[in-house]
This record gives structure tokens, C-alpha cells and sequence, in this order.
């Protein structure tokens, strides 16, 4: 899993968005801006009065209000609604501010300030703006030298169902590889890689969709001793698939 493929690399340049502060690390499919996509993650920039969380948390925006200023996700938490499945919701629609939100499905990684899911304009199936993504705080500054960890995790797919996909991510620390798998009730994905402590990502490769579907997946470790992970898997052009995916070390 050394060398990625042309075609990987060129997914991985055209669709990733990447943002670090001192503590939070953000990434998302589709670019801010661009092509109608109007949702940004990175480090929080406004936590005052009603907005609650502190500047550098893990934030989120929306170019229709204050121009994309990210407040942060515990302080967006509590303005959507948290269905069945333990995902917070907010629909298409037109806000306090007078401006479409658009339609949100995220979740948090248990405890942690580790936060992940997506976003559409309008919601309705093949929306081309879909953008998944996650954010979280203390990213690993280093990662373990040896051992296998085995994660269990969830993703987020607006499209798939309101629910989550479940799956395992395994990261093995001795050969520096990952591989993981999610399941949900369209989606099928598999993906497996590089652990590169180094790198942006700290973890990069492939991803299958459906297994004929070819993709990319990344992301990155959280706490100490890389308890928490989180991640995107990504489509190219069918950005209908793409999926943002967290999870904590399975016990």
C-alpha cells in the first residue's frame, strides 16, 4: 500500500479542504465555495453570548451566515435535533437568519470533541453539493510504534439512511497500514492504506464503494494515544457517496 495510484492522488487534490490550528484539525470532500458548496469545518472563530465552545474548538459555518464564521459544533448541537439513531439533524430550510442552512446529519465520537457527518443544500437525493466531513480536537501528536488497535466505528451518509453505517477500522502500527470496512443499507465501502504520522493525513489510501466504485480514504488520529479516529471516504464526481466516518478504540 506504499505508492498510491495517479487517479487516487487526483481525487485526493480535487476534493479534500484541510485546516489545522494548534489543537483542531478539519477536513471535508468538496471544497468551500466551490460548485455550490457552501459549508466550511475548521477551528472555531465566534463563541460568544448564545454560541457556546471556545475560539479553536472544532467549528463549522455557512457562507449565507457571516459569510462562513464557524461556530462551534457543541454550540451547533444544540440547535439541531438528535433523531433515533443518535444523529443531530437539521433540515433544509430557511433560518432565523434568513438564509437556506441547507440540510446537516452529524454525530459526535463518544465523548471526545471529535465530530463528524455531512451536508447537502436541499437534501433531496443526487444533490451534487454533498459534503461530508469531520473535525476534531488534540489530534495525535505522535501515534504508537507497535501493536494492531482495532476501532469501532460509524458513518454518516445523509443519502443512505437517517441512521448511521457501522464498520471497524484496524490500524496496524507495526507495518504502518490501516484497512476498515462500513456497511449501511445502500452503502457497502471498504478501504485501506498508509499510516503516515508525518503527513497531513495521517492516515491515506483507497476506498471500494459498493465494490465496484473506486475512491479515496483519509483522516486522522485523536487523543494521546490515538484513541479516536476519524475520516472520510470520497467518490470523485459521485459525491453522493461520500461518507464521514469516527470512532473510539473498540473495548
Amino acid at each position: 500500500m506504499k505508492n498510491l495510484s495517479l487517479a487516487v492522488l487526483t481525487i485526493a487534490l480535487s476534493t479534500s479542504v484541510f485546516s489545522a490550528s494548534a489543537t483542531t484539525i478539519s477536513a471535508q470532500s468538496q471544497k468551500y465555495g466551490v460548485d455550490g458548496v457552501e459549508v466550511i469545518v475548521g477551528d472555531t472563530q465566534y463563541a460568544s453570548g448564545s454560541h457556546a465552545g471556545a475560539i479553536g474548538d472544532p467549528g463549522i459555518g455557512l457562507q449565507p451566515i457571516f459569510f462562513g464564521t464557524r461556530i462551534s459544533f457543541a454550540s451547533f448541537k444544540a440547535r439541531a435535533t438528535e433523531n433515533e439513531h443518535g444523529v443531530y439533524e437539521l433540515a433544509a430550510s430557511t433560518s432565523a437568519h434568513s438564509a437556506n442552512t441547507g440540510k446537516f446529519n452529524f454525530t459526535q465520537v463518544a465523548n471526545a470533541e471529535v465530530y463528524f457527518g455531512d451536508w447537502s443544500k436541499t437534501g433531496i437525493d443526487g444533490d451534487a453539493t454533498h459534503t461530508a466531513f469531520y473535525s476534531g480536537k488534540d489530534v495525535s501528536e505522535s501515534l504508537p510504534n507497535s501493536g494492531q488497535v482495532e476501532y469501532t466505528i460509524a458513518g454518516i451518509n445523509q443519502f443512505d439512511s437517517s441512521g448511521k453505517l457501522s464498520g471497524t477500522f484496524n490500524a496496524d502500527f507495526d507495518t504502518k497500514e490501516y484497512t476498515g470496512s462500513l456497511s449501511g443499507h445502500e452503502l457497502n465501502i471498504t478501504m485501506s492504506g498508509d499510516i503516515l504520522e508525518q503527513e497531513q493525513y495521517q492516515f491515506n489510501g483507497t476506498a471500494i464503494a459498493n465494490e465496484s466504485i473506486e475512491g479515496h480514504s483519509y483522516g486522522n488520529f485523536f487523543g494521546a494515544d490515538a484513541t479516536e479516529v476519524a475520516g472520510i471516504v470520497s467518490f470523485g464526481s459521485e459525491h453522493i457517496k461520500d461518507v464521514a466516518f469516527g470512532g473510539s478504540k473498540a473495548q
